[in-house]
């Protein structure tokens, strides 16, 4: 493991997932090899939200979101640990997991043909709009499904294959 981080994951958004999920509050500290260069960052968290992140020169969401597309990454969680001021903005109440918004989805493999797919409308309507460039949020704008419905979609096609998230 690297620099005293005892726990790995694929995604730092897993881990962002487990913490929601157990409302926990403290303190993430997360890193990931990037080349030849180590990259490290800290999450505080208030109940499961995050309310402060830094990594290199960057605060708050924008730290946050770089965070986000680091992957093989190595991370401690230390509870209860004294926060900074909080930088980043709470999420509204059915939001889920913070920042994930801003995520851009990717297909997987060749591209196709959405017609010959057995999928469900919803899933469908998803699948064509996934082009490597909307976020979750600009997805949830063109279907006028709320983020956390769009973020189930996704996690669908995920399981089949067909998108990483």
């Amino acid at each position: 493991m690297i620099k005293g981080r005892d726990n790995a994951a694929e995604s730092l958004a897993d881990v962002l997932e487990l913490i929601r999920m157990r409302k926990q509050s403290g303190l993430l500290s997360v890193g990931q090899m990037q080349g030849n260069r180590f990259e490290e960052g800290e999450i505080y968290f208030q109940a499961g939200q995050p309310t402060y992140a830094r990594t290199g020169q960057l605060l708050g969401q924008e730290a946050l979101l770089y965070m986000l597309s680091w992957h093989q990454i190595y991370f401690t969680f230390l509870a209860d640990q004294t926060r900074p001021p909080v930088d980043i903005p709470s999420a509204n109440s059915n939001a889920s997991t913070p920042g994930l918004e801003w995520v851009v989805p990717h297909k997987l493999g060749k591209d196709h043909d959405v017609l010959s797919l057995p999928l469900t409308r919803p899933q469908r309507s998803i699948y064509m709009l996934v082009d490597g460039h909307r976020t979750i949020a600009d997805l949830s704008r063109c279907i006028r499904k709320s983020i956390p419905e769009v973020e189930r979609l996704l996690s669908e096609l995920q399981e089949r294959g067909l998108v990483s998230i």
